[in-house]
């Protein structure tokens, strides 16, 4: 019998899990045989892992924020760092439209989606900087279907790598009907 979904009380979506093991099997079968397998692991780009990292080293007050980067698939990764670095790039050049930008970086299914808004700036009160957090936050939350978000932000005035801040939410009821 060949399971291709799974039904978890009154959801009525199916997740696909055929053949989802087979990326694992070898580890584990090899492991079991005793036979030497290189473990599987995430795919991460380095600025990712960096990112990780840091928040790892902050222990339990950024898991929610882990939980979140640790849903973007790498491609996505690649993208976000491609368009925040060319957004730092307009403005401290001062390209920009606006006098103060960020990314909104979107991802996961429709119905359950997660975002990450990169907000680089320079020359700004701390002030000034929260009340622009307050706005973002406040756009990402207008997003029908929003589980959770991050605002990283970068202080180009200084050097803090491989972020400055961050704030963010997630929703915890992972298992609703999503009616």
């Amino acid at each position: 019998m060949l399971i291709r979904g799974l039904r978890i009380g009154s959801i009525k979506e199916f997740i696909d899990l055929t053949l989802k093991s087979k990326e694992l099997d070898p580890y584990f079968i090899g492991r079991s045989r005793g036979v030497q397998v290189t473990k599987p692991f995430l795919q991460k780009s380095k600025y990712w892992n960096d990112l990780l990292n840091r928040l790892e080293e902050k222990k339990e007050k950024c898991r929610m924020a882990s939980y979140i980067l640790l849903n973007l698939p790498k491609e996505d990764q690649i993208k976000y760092e491609k368009n925040l670095k060319h957004l730092i790039k307009m403005i401290q050049t001062g390209k920009t439209v606006k006098k103060y930008n960020w990314i909104e970086f979107y991802f996961g299914p429709e119905r359950r989606q997660y975002a990450i808004a990169g907000f680089p700036y320079k020359n700004i009160t701390t002030e000034t900087r929260n009340e622009l957090i307050s706005d973002i936050t406040s756009s990402l939350k207008k997003k029908n279907n929003i589980r959770g978000f991050l605002v990283i932000g970068y202080n180009l005035d200084s050097i803090y790598y491989p972020y400055s801040m961050m704030v963010g939410s997630i929703e915890t009821n992972f298992f609703d009907s999503l009616n």
